[in-house]
This record gives structure tokens, C-alpha cells and sequence, in this order.
């Protein structure tokens, strides 16, 4: 697996990791990471707490797979003694979709009958 960045095109990966071997990808939020042979540790991107930034780590071992949170820059670590073999399924769009903006669109949209109403328009 490359490093990827916002603007590369994302897709299902299989990628193997050796023993011991860490990466640092850029992860979009809602991205499946599974483990299906031996294990890793995946450290969260950095946040803040009281003016600090502070790392979360945590381990999932074969048949785990674990949701991605927020989007970022991850790193995946490979348990030193056996390497570990992931499947990364990465949304094939952002998770705010058209929802969204359809949404926000329809709301727009019936503020402005409101106004043409009380101008005696309609």
C-alpha cells in the first residue's frame, strides 16, 4: 500500500505488512481497516487536549476489523513477530454525500417560497 493523499484516488487494498513494518496513511473517515493474519497496532491521528497533542494506539489481532472514526494521517504498525496481512476498504465517496448538499438544497429552496410568499407573489 503507498502512501496515499486527499486527491489520489482510493480503493479496496490487500496490502501485507512485514514484521515489525509501520506506515503512515491518509485514511478518510468511514474506511474499513480488517485484519486477516496476525496483528496490528493503529495509532489515530493527533488531537489536542488542553494545548497538548496527545496519540491514541490500539491493537487488533486476525478477524478484527475496526471503522475509522475521522479522517487523517494513520499509522499501522505490524506485530514484530508475525507481519500482519490487512484488507482496507476505503468509501468510494465522502461520507457527507449528496444527503448533504440535497438537504441543504431542499432547505434553500423553501426559505425562498417563504420570501415570494410574503411579498405577495405567490
Amino acid at each position: 500500500m503507498t502512501a496515499s493523499t486527499p486527491d489520489t484516488p482510493l480503493h479496496t487494498e490487500w496490502p501485507a505488512l512485514l514484521r515489525g513494518e509501520s506506515r503512515l496513511e491518509w485514511l478518510p473517515t468511514g474506511t474499513v481497516v480488517v485484519v486477516l493474519a496476525g496483528s496490528i497496532t493503529l495509532e489515530y491521528p493527533p488531537r489536542w487536549l488542553a494545548g497538548e497533542a496527545y496519540r491514541i494506539r490500539q491493537t487488533f489481532t486476525e478477524g478484527h476489523a475496526y471503522a475509522l472514526e475521522t479522517s487523517g494521517w494513520w499509522g499501522l504498525y505490524a506485530d514484530r513477530q508475525r507481519g500482519a496481512q490487512l484488507r482496507v476498504l476505503v468509501p468510494a465517496e465522502p461520507t457527507y454525500g449528496w444527503s448533504l448538499l440535497t438537504t441543504l438544497r431542499r432547505w434553500l429552496a423553501h426559505l425562498g417560497v417563504r420570501q415570494q410568499t410574503r411579498r405577495g407573489r405567490a
